[in-house]
Formats: C-alpha cells, structure tokens, sequence
C-alpha cells in the first residue's frame, strides 16, 4: 500500500475512486478484491530471505552461503526492498487502472494544464 500510494500513484488519490458509486468501479477495483501486483511482489519479497528463516529453524543455518545469511538477519529490509522493486516492475508492465480524479490528471498534465493545489 505505502509503494502504490507513494511511488505507483505519486500520492495522487481521488474520493469517488476510493468510494465508487456503483460496485466494480473507480481505479481500486482489482481481480475479485485481490490486487495480484501487490500479491506477487508480496512473495517474492518473502522468497529471498525464506531460505535462511528455513536453515534456522531446522539447525542448519552454518551450511548457507554469507548473502543469504545477510537477507535472513536484515529480512524485513530485505523483503520491503525486494516486494518494492517487484511492485513497481508489475505496475511498469501492466499498469493499475486510472480512476475519475487520476484520469483526469493525466490528462491535464498531459495536455500541458497547470493544476494548483488548493
């Protein structure tokens, strides 16, 4: 949520969006409620340190490799990196779906409009 809202979306949400008049509607409607960009970073921010969480809790952690054992102790730091970079890969190949308000600032910003906040 913290990489759509500030890295996907550039902090740039619309209300009727958010609380569409008719269900299925508005740019956060996603594949039966589950955004699969998000699901899939999600896991394979969880793959690079599971080996070592895996090591560990059988007792071998003494047979993996320094980088591993790196990704196990920093995991959370490791797995938001990792989830982040994959998120904004899946965005940049299939990009999420632009509501009412986000629409309508593309549009303006691509038709050259300065819009001012208010």
């Amino acid at each position: 949520m913290v990489t759509d809202y500030f890295l996907a979306r550039r902090r740039r949400l619309h209300l009727e969006d958010l609380y569409p008049a008719e269900p299925g509607q508005g740019a956060f409607q996603y594949w039966r409620g589950h955004n699969l960009r998000a699901a899939a970073a999600t896991l394979l921010g969880v793959a690079v340190p599971l080996p070592a969480w895996l090591a560990e809790l059988t007792g071998r952690g003494d047979v993996l490799p320094d980088f591993l054992k790196l990704c196990g102790h920093a995991s959370w730091f490791v797995a938001c990196a990792v989830a982040t970079l994959a998120y904004l890969a899946a965005c940049a190949a299939c990009p999420p779906p632009l509501g009412g308000g986000a629409a309508l600032l593309k549009a303006a910003a691509d038709s050259g409009v300065e819009l001012r906040r208010t």
